[in-house]
């Protein structure tokens, strides 16, 4: 494997181009990996197998987020009964799809199964959703690249709200049974109509698992996903709520495109409201906690990393999801950012994790994200 094939450029080339899957490889290890729910979108093609697993695990610990592409170059085929990676007919690495928890199967004492309330994002990190829906959805004013409320409407299974108590069974069960693996847990509280009472319901689901984490012993991280609250200072509460880190998608860098990609953000929050918690969000929590999500691929990559390293140097750190056109977005027919303009952006993302020893939101993996693997120094020069 040459330098430019290493596990992060893999992965890399896996994001923009997406994988096809032999279906002999999906079947032959039916039971075993997790698979997709769809509970945030669909990303993959329309011919598609009806079961794709998840992630996929490549070599030295790197996982890759699976989208299928049936034309993509890129297969996960059999070879002498094992999973291998192939470009263009040969062979690359031996791969693995990310094996399923063991709390998948088991019911809750609600009656609802434990993985339609969560799942292990890429091994690792517990992850749920408080609240299953997007306000922005209801009023016609979603996010361009979202497909969430479609997604979700096709699927009853999946749990939408997520109370205190349910979130404390989880916990418990996960940490039970699959504490080798967790070293991370968080949830998204979704796009309340009141963004105050919306982050105090959130603050209360971390006083209710906060203990039960703590009681392993263990160094798991608590991150939570959300919205900034109107009240600035209900930032206090969720620090109190023994919370390390939090996460607020922006989105986008630039305030124009904001405005027109995420129109129901723009409107309720508004471009300098993300910019002002941001600022009082390092100020609670501390430089290098405090993260801005993007959706990598749907703008120029000179002026976001100008915007990025401003961020950076008041201590909020990048977490750039890589942008991939999901099924019945407004965006389902955008084209991915290629494999050129990837290696661009990880190059400028390496630096400012280097220059300012910043950690990835979700330590060990993020499968549509290259941030770990920009901070394990795989695409450095």
């Amino acid at each position: 494997m040459n330098e430019k094939m290493n596990p992060g450029y893999i992965k890399l080339e896996l994001l923009a181009n997406g994988v096809s899957l032999d279906s002999e490889a999906v079947d032959g290890f039916k039971g075993s990996y997790i698979e997709k729910k769809y509970r945030f979108g669909r990303s993959d093609d329309t011919h598609s197998p009806e079961i794709v697993p998840y992630e996929l695990e490549l070599p030295q610990d790197v996982v890759a987020g699976i989208h299928h592409n049936s034309n993509s170059p890129w297969r996960v085929g059999l070879r002498g009964g094992e999973l291998e990676l192939t470009l263009n007919g040969k062979h690359v690495c031996d791969v693995n799809f990310v094996p399923r928890p063991k709390f998948w199967g088991h019911k809750l004492s609600s009656g609802v199964f434990a993985d339609d309330v969560a799942v292990l994002y890429t091994k690792y990190a517990l992850t749920f959703f408080a609240n299953g829906y997007c306000r922005y959805w209801d009023e016609g004013v979603p996010c361009w690249f979202c497909s969430l409320h479609p997604t979700r409407s096709h699927d009853a299974s999946v749990v939408s709200e997520v109370t205190p108590s349910v979130a404390r069974e989880l916990v418990e069960l996960a940490l039970k049974t699959d504490s080798d693996r967790i070293n991370c847990i968080k949830f998204t509280s979704g796009t309340p109509k009141d963004r105050d009472k919306g982050f105090l319901e959130a603050v209360n689901i971390w006083k209710t698992i906060s203990p039960v984490s703590r009681a392993t012993g263990k160094d798991i991280l608590h991150h939570l996903v959300a919205l900034p609250p109107e009240n600035l200072e209900l930032f206090n509460e969720l620090k109190k709520a023994d919370v390390n880190t939090i996460s607020m998608a922006l989105e986008v860098t630039d305030p124009e495109l904001f405005k027109k990609l995420c129109p129901g953000k723009a409107k309720y929050i508004g471009y300098d409201g993300y910019m002002e918690a941001f600022e009082k969000a390092v100020e609670v929590f501390g430089f290098g906690n405090v993260y801005c999500a993007l959706v990598g691929g749907i703008e120029p990559l000179e002026p976001m990393y100008k915007v990025l390293n401003e961020l950076a140097s008041k201590g909020v750190v990048p977490s750039v999801n890589l942008f991939h056109p999901d099924q019945k977005s407004k965006m389902a027919s955008h084209p991915r950012p290629d494999s050129d303009f990837l290696r661009k952006m990880v190059i400028e993302e390496t630096k400012i994790f280097d220059k300012w020893d910043f950690e990835p939101c979700v330590k060990g993996n993020t499968r549509n994200a290259l941030d770990n693997e920009c901070v394990r120094g795989f695409f450095r020069k």
